[in-house]
């Protein structure tokens, strides 16, 4: 199993040198702070966070941008010039390697919760708009709505 052989060779590099965990940390940002801030945003909304769900910020990004590849292209860019930068940063300077991490997820962190309205405001209009052709195929008249659970919608 090559999977194996890929982890047991980070878990040895990163007990030899311990600063290299803070460098894997950065390099892996984009999909922490995505991952931590969908299920944090589940867990206040009350969903259950164990179930099947669309709601990361890539997910998102990939029907508004309508393309998975301009997704990629995006990470890449923000891995490539911002956390690979940070991640060589908390390599050479091991006591700032916490704080490089930090600084590192700040942005990232702040993007995503700015991007949290904008994609509220996205699953509102969709549902709304299920709503309307669900009634319109059903007959029912206006002011008369169907109910969907939000999670209908992935």
């Amino acid at each position: 199993m090559e999977y194996q052989k890929v982890g047991s060779c980070f878990i040895s590099e990163t007990r030899e040198n311990p600063v290299a965990l803070w460098a894997w940390l950065v390099l892996g940002g984009v999909f922490f702070v995505d991952a931590t801030v969908t299920l944090l945003r589940r867990l206040l909304r009350g969903e259950r966070v164990y179930e099947a769900h669309g709601s990361h910020a890539y997910q998102w990004l990939a029907r508004r941008w309508g393309s998975h590849a301009k997704v990629t292209c995006a990470v890449l860019i923000v891995n490539v010039f911002w956390l690979f930068p940070c991640a060589v940063f908390a390599t050479l300077r091991p006591g700032f390697a916490a704080a490089t991490v930090i600084f590192a997820f700040a942005p990232l962190v702040l993007l995503a919760i700015a991007t949290l309205g904008r994609r509220e405001a996205n699953d509102r209009e969709q549902r709304r708009q299920v709503r309307r052709r669900v009634n319109h195929l059903t007959g029912s008249p206006l002011g008369v709505t169907l109910s969907l659970r939000p999670d209908a919608l992935h």
